[in-house]
């Protein structure tokens, strides 16, 4: 039971999910499969622009949904052209096999009819239109596949959601058939560059075996709901390798101090990611600080800090106590002082030494003492006292 436990505590950090759920799943282990590292999906990186800046690809939820009903080849051509760099969709089967586009495994909201699209053929769903405006059909595969083998499209990738209403085997057969019988770009072929699928509750080993160097990625949105398809998707086990281990202490912002054990070669980086997945906060939010120093540099390993080191995540400083302002007088730096120190002449600020106009030379020195002057003689003409003869 502890070797199971280990063993999946390899896959899912252990500060992330509570013993009670490492325990479900040493007492009856599923069979979890180690696939090959994949290269990395350098076509979902952030794209350069004319002036050099990197911007984020904007990937079409459903097309253009917007604008035109979604999951139609019109909501993907408006999606194209406004100038999406993805078009995310979702993957469903007919009665007779045919793989269509729709979110629904249900045709009520976008036709209005109360038939499942796996009890109808595609002879029946092809003759239905939208209700949304302008009144479009359900597109396949087929259709977006020849769609973005244009030209034009070639630097257009798909996001497929495979949806979990349809057979596992059955819909990858037929998704792969598919792919297979549209020619691609001659530049781009659909696999590994432009078909990378996303599986929901799905056995990623099924779908390789079909789609050949797709990459395709096991999204569990609930790690106890997927104990059942982990446990049905492997076909073996593995071992896992030796490495070393770093044993550290995260102690997070409410006091709490978490044991981590990881492998001696993660770095700093990923130590942050993880972290930010367990605070829900965005991991530039928050500092990584070990006995006061913090921890900067993302790519160091977890070998740089001695061993059962402690590591604490604090939040930046914001604000803080006024900046000192010091004397404006040559090289002074004694502190100035608050309003009896501010010039209004010069608009200089000056310490107890210096804060007299003569003290630190005033540039404005001339027009004081004129000023002066005036208001002295305003005053004495307003006291003069005036004679008046004949009385």
């Amino acid at each position: 039971m502890n070797a199971a436990k280990a063993r999946f505590q390899q896959l899912v950090p252990p500060f992330l999910l509570d013993d009670t759920v490492y325990n479900a799943f040493a007492a009856d282990p599923p069979n979890l499969v180690r696939e090959p590292p994949s290269p990395l999906r350098v076509w979902t990186f952030a794209r350069k622009r004319r002036n050099g800046s990197k911007s984020p690809q904007a990937i079409a939820h459903r097309g253009y949904k917007a604008k035109y009903p979604e999951n139609t080849m019109g909501a993907f051509r408006g999606a194209v052209e406004a100038g999406a760099n993805a078009i995310e969709t979702d993957v469903h089967l007919t009665k007779d096999g045919v793989v269509v586009l729709s979110h629904d495994a249900t045709l009520k909201r976008c036709f209005r009819k109360p038939d499942k699209i796996i009890d109808r053929d595609w002879g029946y769903i092809s003759e239905l239109r939208t209700l949304q405006e302008p009144h479009s059909a359900m597109p396949r595969l087929r259709e977006l596949l020849q769609y973005l083998a244009s030209s034009e499209k070639e630097d257009t990738w798909l996001l497929l959601d495979v949806k979990i209403d349809n057979n596992a085997d059955d819909i990858m057969r037929l998704m792969a058939e598919t792919v297979e019988s549209v020619p691609p770009h001659p530049n781009r072929p659909w696999n590994p560059y432009r078909l990378p699928t996303f599986l929901l509750n799905y056995k990623a080993p099924v779908s390789g075996s079909y789609l050949n160097n797709a990459r395709c990625v096991l999204l569990l949105y609930s790690i106890m709901r997927s104990r059942s398809s982990s446990t049905a998707s492997a076909t073996s086990s593995f071992e896992p390798t030796a490495m070393e281990n770093t044993h550290i202490f995260v102690k997070l912002l409410n006091g709490e101090t978490i044991p981590l054990t990881l492998p001696s070669n993660t770095t700093l980086s990923t130590l942050r990611h993880l972290i930010s997945l367990r605070l829900s906060l965005p991991a530039p939010s928050f500092r990584l600080q070990h006995v006061g120093h913090h921890l900067t540099s993302p790519s160091s390993p977890l070998t740089s800090l001695p061993p059962n080191a402690t590591i604490d995540v604090t939040l930046p400083i914001r604000g803080g106590a006024p900046k000192k302002i010091r004397c404006t007088f040559k090289d002074c730096k004694d502190q100035a002082q608050r309003i009896v120190g501010d010039c209004s002449f010069c608009q200089g600020h000056f310490c107890g030494k210096h804060r007299m106009l003569e003290d630190h030379k005033c540039s404005g020195l001339e027009d004081c003492k004129k000023e002066s002057h005036e208001r002295n003689a305003d005053k004495l003409n307003s006291e003069r006292t005036l004679v008046v003869k004949g009385i």
